[in-house]
């Protein structure tokens, strides 16, 4: 690793010109080319990371933008120049190694009983998508060998680690004074704040309008939680550095870009510890929200729950929820969709890591192209639910002629049955209905209900025919018999 490579000077960042070509940027590349970027090249978590950081370098460089009248009037060319003037004020804070630590590693960690490589952990280890630890080794058969990865590898990896490790046991260091813990004193919350949920991000025409687009007025943050500093500009130097780390952890622009882990990287390995206790999203606060997150009310309409990620939910089901969020009072999620100077079409991205506690069990994302103002008011998002609700009538439909079917051959679903057929006919149902998602997004501006509605009785039908076997004639009578009842006007 070389020891001076700075974030702001070497290229590290993926990137789509608009000629169609691709490049790897530096930060202060990134932010000079921005009218020239289509877009960012990069993973889910890569995405969301890596947004944070611009927006967070952002909002520093402008300190603000004050409210939502000061977010629409702000000129582009303004962000660009006042960023780079803050990158070239604070380079030395974006070296990825230095004496005493470097980007987004907390200086004074030491290993805990001075037996430095045996503390160590190996740079994959930073890596979420290696095999390592819980990870799943399916797609990587070198998770016992020796790697070696490049700077612009470290740095997505070290900036993403952050964000997303769901690990909360750890090993111990020495950080300053005392001894890291072990295990967060949270055991319902994940290590870093970006862990769980779906993250939504408006998406222009280039990476300056997409900046631009995705800022957080200080008026739109919730009232205990300041807009703050970057992580950079005040790093905590010790568990004890109370008023670091109250920045660190219950700041905008501080949880922006977390120290989720202790972290130093060495020429050897990694040293890694537990860092600072961000809090999940829970019932009780409104603190901890994220900005690229949106929330909902349960089911019973008595909780708020955020939008999570769920590889078994297709992401365009969870689109409407995504766009509105809560929409009373303080619970209100700022959102740019009915703000007037937005493009007449943008694109919309969705986008999280799912995990089941400290196992990571797969990314996913959806891109919502040439959308406008329109397709999110609150007419459309209206029809997007009633469609959603269509479907999910016919999923009800479905899941009962099953049931039907099994009795009638003396065969009733038992629920510890693997593999359920239930669950099997729910996947074959959605499965089709999401290769048809571009007719459940024309509901939102246009009368399609109809033939929405046709494509979900297709769908239910071919599911219902490939879990019901009726190719004798005891199987073709219950066919029948479960089938008429399913689609009689009474069920």
């Amino acid at each position: 690793m070389k020891m001076n490579s700075n974030l702001c000077k070497a290229p590290w960042i993926p990137v789509m010109m608009s000629d169609g070509s691709s490049d790897w940027l530096s930060l202060e590349e990134a932010f000079a080319q921005a009218e020239r970027i289509r877009d960012l090249a990069l993973s889910p978590k890569e995405r969301i990371s890596l947004m944070r950081l611009l927006i967070c370098i952002t909002q520093r460089a402008i300190d603000g933008p004050e409210n939502v009248e000061e977010w629409e009037n702000l000129c582009l060319s303004d962000i660009q120049c006042r960023a780079l003037e803050y990158l070239r004020q604070w380079e030395p804070a974006f070296a990825l190694c230095g004496e005493d630590g470097g980007f987004l590693q907390v200086p004074g960690l030491a290993p805990r009983n001075g037996e430095k490589d045996k503390d160590l952990s190996p740079f994959s280890k930073l890596d979420l998508a290696l095999a390592s630890g819980n990870n799943s080794t399916l797609f990587d058969n070198e998770g016992g060998c020796e790697r070696k990865f490049s700077f612009s590898r470290q740095a997505l990896n070290l900036l993403t680690f952050q964000n997303f490790t769901p690990d909360r046991i750890i090993g111990v260091a020495q950080w300053a004074d005392s001894p890291t813990a072990a295990k967060s004193p949270d055991s319902g919350c994940p290590a870093a704040p970006c862990v769980g949920p779906l993250h939504l991000f408006l998406l222009g025409a280039n990476l300056l309008e997409t900046v631009w687009m995705n800022l957080t007025p200080k008026s739109e943050l919730p009232s205990a939680r300041p807009l703050g500093k970057p992580v950079w500009e005040q790093m905590p130097r010790s568990q004890t550095d109370e008023e670091a780390v109250e920045n660190a952890v219950h700041s905008h622009l501080g949880r922006l870009v977390p120290i989720s882990r202790c972290i130093r990287l060495m020429d050897h390995g990694v040293l890694l510890a537990r860092g600072l206790d961000y809090s999940a999203y829970t019932d009780k606060t409104l603190l901890y929200w994220e900005p690229s997150t949106r929330r909902r009310r349960s089911s019973q309409g008595n909780k708020i729950i955020l939008v999570r990620a769920d590889l078994e939910t297709a992401i365009w089901r969870s689109l409407p929820s995504m766009i509105q969020g809560i929409q009373d009072g303080n619970l209100k999620d700022f959102s740019p969709f009915c703000n007037e100077r937005l493009p007449q079409e943008f694109d919309i991205w969705v986008g999280g890591l799912v995990v089941d506690k400290a196992k990571i069990l797969g990314e996913m994302e959806s891109r919502f192209a040439r959308m406008s103002i329109a397709d999110c008011d609150a007419k459309a998002l209206n029809n997007l639910r009633h469609s959603l609700e269509t479907a999910k009538k016919q999923e009800q439909r479905l899941c009962g002629a099953l049931i039907r079917y099994n009795e009638i051959m003396s065969a009733p679903i038992e629920k510890s049955k693997k593999p359920n057929p239930i669950h099997s006919a729910k996947s074959l149902y959605w499965g089709e209905l999401s290769s048809e998602q571009h007719l459940f997004l024309k509901t939102a501006k246009e009368n399609e209900d109809e033939a929405w509605e046709k494509q979900c009785r297709r769908a239910c039908r071919r599911a219902y025919d490939a879990m019901c076997p009726h190719s004798t004639n005891r199987q073709m009578e219950a066919w029948i018999r479960a089938w008429v009842n399913f689609t009689s006007p009474s069920s």
